[in-house]
């Protein structure tokens, strides 16, 4: 499978196009085409028909260097992982943060036995 990777500025930000399949052989090109970019930059996956583990890592690379991922299907969403958020943003007092953290087990809990505690 091939791979084809254009670029093209909008605004003040590069959207760079990945076509075909992503493997470590393409990651010399991906290379060459990222590095000149300057300001925000958005991967456009609409065509992105496979990854291999070297290409998710540079996928994931890109986004957590500050990279918008655009358009990917959701196999090629399901290979990249969720996104996520830098610790100073989850500092902010988000409450779902803050509830998942403090969650407690649910009462009536089975205590790793299979069965419910007796009563004393």
């Amino acid at each position: 499978m091939e791979l084809h990777i254009s670029v093209s500025k909008v605004r003040l930000s590069s959207v760079i196009k990945i076509d075909g399949a992503l493997t470590w052989e393409g990651l010399p090109e991906l290379e060459r085409v990222v590095s000149p970019c300057k300001g925000a930059l958005r991967l456009d996956l609409s065509e992105l028909l496979y990854l291999d583990g070297k290409g998710v890592a540079a996928v994931q690379a890109l986004r957590a260097g500050g990279a918008e991922l655009v358009g990917a299907s959701p196999y090629i969403a399901l290979l990249i992982g969720p996104a996520t958020r830098p610790a100073r943003e989850r500092k902010r007092g988000d409450a779902r943060s803050k509830a998942a953290e403090t969650s407690q087990a649910p009462t009536g809990s089975t205590h790793g036995r299979g069965r419910k505690p007796s009563k004393v």
